[in-house]
């Protein structure tokens, strides 16, 4: 149990860190071998002019052991930068999510 805490804290740790660059690209937890269908998601409106869309993203939970869906906001935008979206990546047969990032 130990061990399974430092792994869970070491990825939260990692993530804040690789979200920080802009070319992070993330791919935390266990493979799955069933991709989960894909969501419809109603965006709300914008809270100001110029704001960016910030889709949602699975999050692994290691106490329930699965994906967890966390929903999509608003962002103020990054000068500069773009963001690109989550997706799936089907890796040595299981699938993996990547979370999404800002890129220069």
């Amino acid at each position: 149990m130990k061990t399974l805490k430092i792994f869970i804290a070491a990825s939260i740790l990692f993530m804040m860190t690789a979200n920080q660059h802009s070319d992070a690209q993330v791919s935390i937890g266990l493979g799955i071998t069933v991709r989960p269908a894909p969501l419809v998601v109603v965006r709300p409106a914008a809270p100001q002019a110029g704001y960016i869309w910030v889709d949602g993203d699975y999050v692994w939970d290691g106490v329930a052991a699965q994906y967890a869906w966390h929903p999509g906001y608003w962002m103020a935008p990054r000068p500069g930068f773009r963001w690109i979206v989550g997706r799936w990546h089907r890796s040595h047969g299981r699938w993996f999510w990547v979370s999404g990032y800002w890129r220069r």
